[in-house]
């Protein structure tokens, strides 16, 4: 393999990862991931097939059982399985097969294979087949990071309180809208409470926020947590306020 070969190799390894890492929108970032994993995988099949036929079933079980294998290991970890520990996967792995393969001689032609699809129409079934499995693993795989990735959370609870206020507490992850918290209750001399609108934006990360409810009579008081905007969660807290 040559230099430059490796270094293309390389660089693509690198735009995959930085476009998974920076979340791209999925109609570029597909066909990239696509395109890189099909060339890794040939790369580190090559020499395990003596026909074409051969390495198309090899590298297609190749790639299924990777990706499999891939999430199970990462959900195995502390950080589970996320679009920055797919990153990291794919760093690892790709690097990993580029450098075992470096010395590797270029056997890809595409002339050889066009005349090969052409005289066998057996070869462009399997063809076919292959990229109908590689296209199907790929996004079940994108999906398992998305999922993985955005799962909502949205907890409402209570910090402190005394005669005059309240402070609850938003804790969310992987949740971006607009909630509003209201206070009332069922002594008629209470000033019911409607906050303004409360941006969350929060990545997988989370976000935590103290908000102070006012409150005028002691009792009993519901304070409710709803989404307004890009959500319909709702949280609520019966707070007895002495």
């Amino acid at each position: 393999m040559s230099r430059l070969e490796v270094l293309v190799r390389a660089i693509l390894n690198v735009c995959i990862a930085a476009a998974i890492g920076w979340g791209l929108t999925g109609w570029l970032a597909a066909p990239l991931f696509l395109v890189g994993v099909a060339v890794t995988a040939e790369l580190a099949m090559r020499p395990q097939a003596r026909s074409g036929a051969e390495k198309i079933l090899i590298f297609c079980g190749a790639i299924v059982t990777a990706f499999i294998l891939i999430g199970l290991l990462l959900n195995l970890t502390p950080w589970g399985l996320t679009r920055v520990t797919w990153t990291v996967a794919w760093l690892v792995v790709s690097g990993a097969v580029l450098f075992r393969r470096r010395a590797s001689a270029t056997s890809i032609s595409i002339d050889r294979l066009r005349s090969r699809v052409n005289r066998h129409w057996v070869m462009g079934l399997y063809g076919v087949g292959a990229l109908a499995i590689f296209v199907a693993a790929g996004f079940l795989a994108m999906a398992g990071v998305r999922v993985s990735n955005q799962k909502p959370l949205l907890e409402f609870s209570l910090v402190s309180k005394n005669s005059s206020s309240v402070v609850v507490q938003i804790h969310a992850i992987s949740t971006n809208a607009t909630y509003q918290i209201v206070a009332d209750s069922v002594n008629r001399q209470a000033h019911n409470y409607s906050s303004s609108p409360i941006l969350v934006n929060a990545g997988p990360q989370g976000q935590t926020l103290n908000e102070s409810v006012p409150v005028n009579v002691t009792g009993a008081w519901d304070i409710t947590l709803s989404g307004v905007r890009g959500s319909s969660d709702t949280r609520e807290l019966i707070v007895d306020v002495t």
